[in-house]
């Protein structure tokens, strides 16, 4: 898998999960995700716009 560098584009991950042949809907997908608070804010925001469920786990 390639390396990117920088802040993921949470949108375009999430627009090729629901489009193209093998497309999930938003019933299909939960995210999880354990980081930075300032990351958490974004991501679940991202999430509720696709409806995407979002858990979260804080160590």
């Amino acid at each position: 898998s390639k390396t990117h560098i920088g802040r993921p584009k949470w949108e375009e991950i999430f627009n090729q999960l629901i489009s193209g042949e093998n497309a999930s809907t938003a019933n299909d997908v939960d995210v999880f995700f354990c980081g930075p608070n300032a990351m958490a804010k974004t991501l679940r925001n991202h999430c509720a716009t696709f409806r995407f469920r979002f858990y979260e786990e804080k160590f």
